[in-house]
């Protein structure tokens, strides 16, 4: 009679699993990853919950079939309570999800990262412009350079998540360059914004990191639709091949 009684709970917890299981999944790589993009995200209140109680229960009937305890019914009842929970939520997300079918409302990061870029972009020739160009023209203070990116006194939101929360851009300085920054540089993640200056601060190169892959993957450079590297330059408002090696 035990071993019948331990079967249903048992499972029970394995459909539980499977029912959660893509929100389940989703939630760890979210939690676990420093950079991710992930367009829908679970309800976080409902599922990181659900995800700890079938964890703990699965552990708690594995360690009462093993040891053999007498578990009593206020533990049955909440495996029943938890798959009864986990199906709702399912169901919920599902019908809420076909409720509102249509675009993602978020922009993707690849947007979100070119506007940022394009933002700098267009301050920077704003204030060739202003100063004539040539040597001395574009600024290497890291605040003023975030301030011609920024949107409302702050850097926008990339799109990626590190550990589940919102992640903003980050915007990195490099000074006496030769060219534009072709490969992420140690530290930085999806989501950075290169400014590589040349030496005289009389021209700039702004490229973008994105991930290799999604959800999670290495940081890569963006790339344009030549396949070449997206490259922002004072004498170019349009992305172009780039040229030069890596300051």
């Amino acid at each position: 009679m035990r071993a019948l009684r331990l079967a249903i709970y048992f499972g029970l917890l394995a459909g539980a699993w499977a029912l959660g299981w893509p929100r389940f999944a989703l939630l760890a790589t979210l939690l676990a990853s420093g950079a991710a993009y992930a367009p829908e995200v679970p309800t976080w209140a409902v599922w990181l919950p659900l995800a700890a109680g079938v964890l703990v229960y699965s552990l708690v009937f594995l360690l009462a079939a093993a040891r053999r305890w007498e578990l009593g019914l206020g533990h049955h009842g909440a495996v029943v309570v938890l798959f009864g929970a986990v199906l709702l939520a399912r169901l919920w997300g599902e019908l809420a999800g076909a409720a509102e079918a249509g675009p993602p409302s978020e922009p993707p990061p690849t947007f979100r990262l070119s506007q940022a870029a394009a933002r700098l972009d267009a301050g920077l020739q704003a204030l060739a412009r202003v100063r004539g160009g040539g040597p001395g023209t574009y600024p290497a203070a890291q605040a003023e350079l975030e301030r011609l990116a920024s949107v409302d006194g702050a850097l926008p939101l990339s799109g990626f998540r590190s550990h589940g929360w919102p992640a903003r851009i980050a915007l990195r300085v490099v000074p006496d360059a030769a060219g534009p920054v072709l490969l992420p540089r140690p530290g930085d993640g999806a989501g950075t914004l290169y400014v590589a200056l040349a030496a005289d601060r009389g021209r700039y190169w702004i490229t973008l990191v994105g991930l290799s892959r999604y959800p999670t993957g290495e940081p890569a450079l963006l790339l344009a639709e030549d396949g070449a590297p997206f490259v922002l330059t004072p004498t170019a408002g349009e992305p172009r091949r780039a040229e030069g090696g890596r300051p």
